[in-house]
């Protein structure tokens, strides 16, 4: 496993990023435009954090913003604030730094390992009209959704970028138009992050 995960459209990275997200460790995503000469003043000074916290239970990944579209839809990222870095932990909890610059990175992981940083919490809205036959769920209302509607309900965990998942929506479609008229039956869908592990092989 190197020791900063390079994700990009370069399908041999593909196993290292299966790993990098199945792994228990606390996760630090740093993503830029790699068209940009940004780069070069970045990848330096990440690698040298990198080394810092090696074996210290933490992972770091450095992704192209041109590969990252699931990634930036699952944590409510936008362009305009890349550079940018944000960590997951292993319990889902999430730390967002926008519009990076290089010497930002070491202070601020010192930060989040002291426990300093503020949690960045984000879901999609609601929708207000949620009337397709596979209705839409976010993380605001997943709870009320799946858990506590008393129903029988089918989750689809999809990524909009996916081949797999496309080919799938006709069919779920059908599905769930089939059990309309079932009231103890929802069939919904909710965006997922970017692995989708028959898409990576």
């Amino acid at each position: 496993m190197p020791i900063v995960t390079l994700f990009n459209k370069d399908p041999s990275n593909h196993p290292y990023v299966i790993k990098f997200f199945n792994s228990p460790d606390a996760k630090v995503m740093l993503f830029l435009n790699f068209s940009t000469d940004l780069v070069d003043a970045f990848k330096p000074k990440y690698h040298d954090v990198a080394k810092h916290y090696k074996g210290k239970g933490i992972g770091f990944l450095l992704g192209d913003v041109e590969a990252s579209e699931g990634a930036f839809q699952y944590f409510g990222l936008k362009n305009d604030q890349v550079p940018l870095i944000i960590i997951q932990n292993s319990d889902g909890t999430k730390f967002l730094k926008p519009n990076l610059e290089p010497d930002h990175i070491a202070p601020w992981l010192k930060e989040y390992m002291d426990g300093k940083l503020k949690p960045f919490k984000k879901s999609e809205p609601i929708p207000e009209v949620n009337n397709e036959p596979v209705k839409v769920v976010v993380a605001d209302s997943f709870d009320d959704i799946v858990f506590k509607s008393g129903k029988n309900v089918l989750v689809e965990f999809y990524a909009p970028w996916c081949g797999h998942c496309k080919k799938l929506a006709p069919i779920l479609d059908e599905v769930a138009v089939s059990f309309q008229s079932d009231a103890d039956v929802i069939i919904v869908k909710l965006v997922r992050f970017l692995l989708c592990t028959i898409c990576t092989h």
